[in-house]
């Protein structure tokens, strides 16, 4: 890495220093100590300050896309800000973890790219368009296959996940295998997370309910009640932990949108049409007007 070999010639220069002016080679350690960590410090902040400048451009692409509300309008500012982030990646050569991190903000967003079409072919569901709904399922599946690439470059060492301290690239990888039906390497991927992710209920819900789902109820029933000793207050846990205590199916709604972020081939037109019954009016559920509700109703979806 190039800020690496800077911060050894700066290194070697400063012991080379010490050693002249104080006469032994015992003298030139402390100066080339300190040189090579001034040299990597001041270089590794400007790659971060680099990292920052292309984050901050892209994510604005993204959140003016957000604000319409309009998922096409969506889809074509989070592929702007795919674009301006794979000018991050040339910082791989300055600094180490710059690929891991960019590798997993770009599978953030295609992944998110794929909610976003769902949500397009969920529309043509409505419409009854049988052409548009193949050809979202066709796009959906281009975006969740290069997130997978880029999610699996960012994550593909175990030790990257406490340095980036982010478990929801993971969790979205997880819940690609399990649809898969890779549903024990998906839950024990997810199970890597718990040190850095036991503040998050959502991560406690994802690991209950794959648990659950692949028969493990005594396991999700543990899962759960460790997550409600770190979130006690969490509707959606406390919840989930009930339906497992009374051999019931698990209702993952009660996470809100959020839940469907990780899980998005789950959101269907009745549980949209229920997260907007229930949400307040500031965009965490997906957007339907009164029309479209009425709409949907008389052809047999219910809120």
């Amino acid at each position: 890495m190039k800020n690496f070999l800077l911060s050894l010639v700066v290194m070697f220069s400063s012991y080379g220093i010490g050693h002249y002016f104080g006469g032994t080679w015992l003298a030139g350690l402390p100066t080339g100590l300190l040189g090579f960590m001034i040299a990597y410090f001041l270089s590794a902040r400007s790659s971060m300050r680099k990292l920052e400048v292309i984050t901050q451009e892209a994510m604005t692409l993204v959140q003016e896309g957000q604000s319409s509300q309009k998922p096409e309008m969506m889809l074509s500012s989070l592929d702007a800000g795919l674009t301006v982030f794979e000018k991050g990646l040339d910082l791989s050569k300055e600094q180490f973890l710059m690929a891991e991190v960019v590798h997993a903000q770009m599978g953030a967003l295609l992944y998110q790219g794929a909610s976003l079409v769902l949500q397009l072919k969920m529309q043509a569901e409505m419409e009854r368009s049988r052409v548009e709904v193949t050809r979202q399922e066709t796009k959906a599946k281009q975006y969740f296959t290069q997130a997978r690439f880029h999610l699996e470059k960012a994550h593909s060492k175990d030790w990257v996940k406490t340095l980036i301290r982010n478990w929801q690239g993971i969790g979205m990888l997880a819940a690609m295998e399990f649809s898969e039906g890779k549903k024990t390497e998906a839950i024990a991927r997810l199970a890597k997370c718990k040190s850095i992710a036991k503040e998050d209920p959502l991560f406690w819900g994802s690991y209950t309910w794959m648990l659950h789902q692949n028969n493990q109820k005594s396991d999700a029933m543990l899962a759960a009640n460790e997550g409600l000793g770190h979130n006690s207050h969490h509707k959606g846990l406390q919840k989930m932990a009930d339906a497992i205590a009374n051999q019931k199916e698990i209702e993952p709604i009660h996470f809100g949108m959020m839940w469907y972020s990780v899980f998005p081939e789950q959101l269907t037109v009745n549980i949209a049409m229920k997260l907007q019954s229930q949400a307040p009016d500031d965009g965490s559920a997906p957007a339907m007007n009164r029309q479209q509700r009425r709409a949907m109703k008389k052809k047999g979806y219910n809120a």
